[in-house]
């Protein structure tokens, strides 16, 4: 048998789909079956042994349709790469621990996203592993919650669990408002996502949910049909009563659940005023800020330090003030172009994938060796700013 290789979009789709997909499959299934989360490390390494194939490829798709921007970020990754290990021998190790994880994820997707050009399929291939990711979730949520099966550092939340729905949850409601029948299936899978990640997940998750919902019903709705005015006139009410109630809504609620022996940490925290965005994180800042006051201009060095969870402490963290506030201005200006493609499919895609990579990147730990900021990022150096005078936005 003859094995080919081919080098054109739907190589780069296939690899941005498993990437996105495996990833997050692998993490419901391995912390809902009792003791499987031991071999996690072995299951990372089956999906990196089966990544390859699709990353060549995609890889590939790059060098012939975009060989340009390929060559020169393969240049800046490793020079940069190269010139920290030089620089800074001490994080020698971490870095060089972490390099597949660079060059294979964050690299990779970058690539891969920039070359994307069919937007449109893309997206609903994204609908469609959605629809699984969630139901994998379901599976561990059961687990936990009505088996008491307990995965890797399980508390009364999950961070990750959050996380990995936060892309499903934002598609789904984006299909609530597509021109299309059976809108109902998308409803049904948006709100078992919403239930999930209130209950289990984690407050960054839910933040990144609510600005993804915000931003594409502003995009997308037209409110010329009856149902999208309707939706809208509902929506705008539920959120001021929500402003205005969330405290009594959220004992409600958390009261409703205990009931079943379902316990919500964010729930609890939102109903007895407990509620915090910081989350111990400006502890862990304050001592980023004594860091980086021993080496303001040359910064610490590339992965010196992952505790400051957040990108803009980050940066300048690794790279000094002079480079910091530079990438600052540069990811704040990638940032804005959310909602700049003219092309409807990829700015769906970038509303869901900026959703997470700006609450991921402000929250959590070091974007490096990451995938929906890098993904994110890709989309987003492609797209032009739209000329003066070429019509509103479709």
């Amino acid at each position: 048998m003859k094995f080919t290789v081919k080098f054109n979009q739907n190589s780069v789709i296939s690899f941005l789909i498993f990437e996105i997909t495996v990833t997050a499959v692998k993490f419901y299934i391995v912390q809902a079956v009792p003791g499987l989360y031991v071999y996690n490390s072995i299951a990372n390494l089956i999906i990196s042994c089966f990544l390859l194939p699709f990353l060549i490829p995609a890889l590939g798709t790059a060098f012939f349709q975009k060989r340009n921007f390929l060559l020169i970020s393969f240049f800046i990754f490793s020079s940069v790469i190269c010139f920290q290990i030089a620089v800074f021998p001490e994080n020698a190790e971490t870095i060089l621990s972490g390099l597949v994880k660079i060059m294979g994820m964050s690299f990779g997707c970058l690539i891969a996203a920039y070359t994307l050009t069919d937007y449109e399929l893309f997206y609903h291939k994204l609908v469609n592993a959605s629809h699984l990711i969630i139901c994998c979730a379901l599976i561990q949520y059961v687990a936990f919650e009505f088996f008491g099966v307990v995965g890797t550092e399980q508390l009364d939340y999950n961070m990750s669990f959050g996380f990995f729905l936060v892309i499903p949850t934002i598609m789904e409601f984006l299909e609530i408002w597509a021109e299309k029948k059976k809108r109902w299936i998308n409803l049904f899978f948006f709100v078992l996502s919403s239930v999930m990640i209130v209950t289990m997940g984690s407050r960054g998750a839910v933040l990144a949910v609510f600005i993804g919902c915000v931003l594409g019903f502003y995009s997308k709705t037209k409110l010329r049909r009856a149902l999208d005015f309707f939706l809208a006139c509902v929506s705008s009410m539920a959120g001021v009563f929500l402003l205005f109630h969330y405290q009594s809504i959220a004992k409600f609620f958390y009261d409703f659940l205990v009931k079943y022996n379902i316990k919500s940490r964010m729930l609890a925290m939102l109903a007895y005023g407990d509620i915090t965005w910081s989350a111990g994180r400006d502890i862990l800042q304050e001592k980023v800020g004594k860091m980086i006051a021993k080496h303001p201009l040359i910064g610490n060095g590339m992965l010196s330090d992952n505790s400051s969870h957040n990108i803009f402490y980050e940066v300048i963290l690794f790279y000094g003030y002079p480079v910091g506030i530079l990438l600052i201005l540069f990811l704040l200006a990638e940032w804005m172009k959310i909602l700049y493609s003219e092309d409807e499919y990829k700015r769906k895609l970038m509303i869901v994938f900026g959703s997470y990579a700006i609450v991921d990147s402000l929250l959590n730990l070091t974007v490096l060796g990451k995938d929906m900021f890098w993904i994110y990022l890709g989309l987003a150096l492609s797209t032009k700013l739209m000329k003066k005078n070429r019509g509103n936005v479709e």
